[in-house]
């Protein structure tokens, strides 16, 4: 942790949500970083002049920690099509901030995701776990998809703000919708995305965010739709005869910057719901880190946690990781506490269950998150999730108006993808 960081962390929340602590933070990165952003467009430019003046194809890399995170299925399948690339690699990138065995679990698991969908000739380590060495592949790609904005769970060859000095185009697409204020507080204030070639955010809610809380004011930032769900329009639809409701109980436990999950005020009743409701299947879902913080923040120890995960397993499905749109798709609700699941989930067109038993999470909304919660139950208690169930299996629910919904939330839909493709394309390519 850097000592910026460790100031940050001795300060009272309710001081760093203040507007007027948030302008001074930001003057203060603003001068402190004012020589790297006034060269960042330079450097672009020169980046760009030089790959024009080889006339070569786009070598075009993406660098993933987690496959859950990845936003750019059909954005690499345009890439892989088109004419004017070389191809799409992916670099396999470890979280630092989690301990050795916990970072090469996901690591691997990430690897095996990408070559099973990808092939092995399309996958790059960016670690050997062999000698420890991380690893840096910059010099292979003319173009980078960075899925994840933070800097501290990256070694320096992975992170944003490396990247954007060396010979490529690097930017960020958002892995989530920003419903929450942390998304502009948080994500939209990391220096590192301000040094980019492009942010490209989802809706004017988030352009209006990145505009006040990033360092270069919002300047290397386009709206381009929400490219990660362009899939779910191709989703294949199952029959089958009962009702099917996902539940994915989000990880932040422990977190103050992010308060919004209640898997411990219920964790007890998604192992009765098969049994209430027989005629309903379950799929549990669970974010890739709730485990993960609930025995290292000392919640639960790893023999109650196997347990858990077992009798899970007895009685629903258990889906871990990969590509969720076909589950969407073929699922007839959902109940849940994940911040980047209460858009994604409108894309379906039915109603979803809010789980928010505290109430901590309306404190936290945006006004997109407030705007996009308007379309949900929000469940204060255990009963009031076992009536959403009911009204599932009952079909009580009429579709959404995905007029309505679309405003903020599926825009560009499913064209999101051409939109960024085309806009490196016409960055490099064009005369």
């Amino acid at each position: 942790m850097s000592f910026k960081h460790k100031i940050l962390a001795l300060i009272p929340l309710s001081v760093k949500k203040n507007a007027i602590f948030n302008r001074l933070v930001k003057y203060y990165e603003v001068f402190k970083y004012r020589k790297i952003l006034k060269e960042s467009p330079k450097h672009y430019e020169s980046v760009i002049r030089e790959f024009k003046s080889k006339n070569s194809k786009i070598r075009f890399g993406v660098y993933i920690a987690y496959d859950s995170m990845f936003g750019g299925k059909k954005l690499c399948e345009i890439i892989k099509n088109d004419d004017a690339f070389e191809y799409v690699k992916f670099v396999i990138v470890p979280n630092t901030m989690r301990n050795k065995e916990q970072m090469i679990a996901t690591y691997n698991a990430t690897k095996d995701f990408f070559i099973k969908h990808y092939g092995n000739e399309s996958v790059i380590d960016g670690y050997d776990e062999k000698s420890g060495e991380f690893l840096d592949r910059s010099s292979l790609f003319d173009a980078v998809y960075i899925a994840s904005p933070y800097e501290l769970d990256k070694h320096k060859f992975h992170s944003l703000s490396y990247l954007s000095k060396q010979n490529l185009l690097p930017f960020y697409l958002q892995y989530a919708f920003s419903h929450f204020k942390y998304g502009d507080h948080v994500i939209a204030a990391v220096p590192g995305v301000s040094f980019l070639w492009r942010v490209f955010l989802n809706n004017k809610f988030e352009y209006d965010g990145f505009k006040k809380f990033s360092l270069s004011s919002g300047k290397n930032a386009k709206i381009s739709g929400y490219a990660k769900m362009d899939d779910f329009a191709n989703s294949q639809i199952k029959n089958r005869d009962k009702k099917r409701i996902i539940i994915a109980p989000h990880h932040s436990v422990k977190s103050q910057q992010l308060k919004i999950a209640n898997f411990l005020y219920y964790y007890d009743l998604i192992l009765r719901l098969p049994k209430i409701f027989p005629n309903v299947e379950f799929i549990f879902r669970p974010h890739p880190h709730l485990f993960i913080n609930l025995e290292n923040y000392g919640f639960w120890d790893k023999e109650k946690i196997q347990n858990y995960q077992n009798e899970i397993k007895s009685c629903m499905e258990y889906s871990v990781g990969g590509d969720y749109l076909e589950i969407f798709a073929n699922a007839d609700g959902i109940i849940h506490d994940c911040g980047s699941f209460i858009s994604e989930w409108l894309f379906s067109g039915k109603k979803g269950c809010f789980v928010s038993f505290d109430g901590a999470v309306f404190n936290q909304l945006s006004k997109f998150g407030k705007e996009a919660l308007k379309f949900y139950d929000i469940a204060k208690n255990q009963n009031d999730i076992i009536e959403y169930v009911k009204n599932v299996e009952n079909e009580k629910f009429t579709n959404l108006n995905l007029q309505d919904v679309g405003k903020n939330i599926t825009i560009n839909y499913p064209n999101a993808s051409k939109f960024i493709v085309d806009e490196i394309k016409k960055t490099l390519k064009s005369e």
